[in-house]
């Protein structure tokens, strides 16, 4: 998207997470909020290990459930154009990811196992029911059309 009208990267990404609250609220999401503080980000991905997965951290206005993210969000910005790409855990498997890593260790892989399992959740544990990937693309674009803001 163009980056324009005064706004910056920072505020479109806040935008956007209010918009995936939103969404993620007319599923049945409860106690969503966003994380308030940014990590130092650079100093997190020294350790290779944890920073294979975007949802070993949560930055500023990232979703949360319990303090536990559950939307991971990356931005990118080219001259004047915006990518904001992202994921949405709706239910478990994400955590796998840690059996696919480069490591050749084992502990290794069960340390990041642990970490994600510790720092992450889904939109079926906040709903408490399970969600799809349609319905919740359905009510992320019901969201933004009953709100003429967006």
């Amino acid at each position: 998207m163009p980056v324009q009208n005064g706004r910056n990267i920072h505020d479109l990404y806040r935008e956007i997470h209010i918009i995936l609250v939103g969404g993620l609220k007319l599923l049945g999401c409860k106690e969503l909020e966003f994380e308030k503080t940014q990590p130092d980000l650079r100093e997190f991905y020294k350790d290779k290990d944890l920073s294979v997965s975007c949802f070993a951290s949560s930055a500023r206005y990232e979703i949360e459930y319990h303090n536990k993210k559950i939307v991971g969000s990356a931005q990118r910005l080219f001259g004047k154009v915006l990518l904001q790409h992202g994921s949405i855990i709706l239910g478990s498997g994400h955590e796998q990811i840690s059996y696919l890593t480069s490591s050749k260790k084992d502990i290794d892989k069960e340390r990041l196992l642990n970490f994600i399992s510790n720092h992450s959740s889904s939109v079926e544990e906040s709903a408490g029911r399970k969600v799809e990937y349609d319905e919740c693309a359905d009510s992320i674009i019901n969201y933004i059309t009953s709100n003429q803001e967006y």
